[in-house]
């Protein structure tokens, strides 16, 4: 009988000691869902991020082709002023 009461307590605390894992197992799925909310968003402003960023270097590189083509008219313009006061 006793051997019994021994195996008894024995299961009772390894319920107890699988419910302690069992929690803690739960909180870390939880915290791990966290972790992946964050970098989910993370990724998405990532992305964001890089859309923008493209959207501004093709605006870089417009800016830079009308400086190159407002510099040519300038040059024009002054060409033509000289031609003009040669005459």
């Amino acid at each position: 009988m006793r051997e019994f009461e021994d195996m008894e307590k024995d299961i009772l605390e390894l319920c107890v000691d699988m419910e302690k894992i069992n929690n803690s197992t739960n909180s870390v799925v939880e915290y791990n869902k966290g972790i992946m909310d964050h970098v989910s968003r993370l990724a998405a402003h990532t992305e964001e991020l890089a859309a923008h960023t493209e959207e501004a270097l093709e605006i870089c590189e417009n800016n830079k082709v009308k400086t190159h083509n407002t510099k040519k008219i300038i040059d024009n313009v002054e060409g033509a002023m000289k031609e003009l006061v040669k005459i």
